[in-house]
């Protein structure tokens, strides 16, 4: 189902931005995609979101994140 999908996708990525015990994990997901700290949050928010959405099950394990 394409909408539940969303929407924990959506919960996931407002969890790693809103809660900063997040903050090791969000870091790393912003070297891999290559983000840097003067990219705008909305941004950040959607180039995370692609992240997750599209990177492999095993890369999304080791930081402890599912959808």
């Amino acid at each position: 189902n394409d909408l539940a999908i969303g929407i924990k996708l959506s919960n996931t990525v407002n969890k790693l931005f809103n809660d900063e015990s997040n903050n090791d994990k969000l870091n790393k997901i912003f070297e891999k995609i290559n983000v840097n700290e003067s990219t705008q949050k909305n941004i950040k928010k959607n180039l995370v979101r692609k992240y997750i959405k599209t990177a492999p099950i095993s890369e999304l394990e080791q930081l402890g994140l599912s959808i």
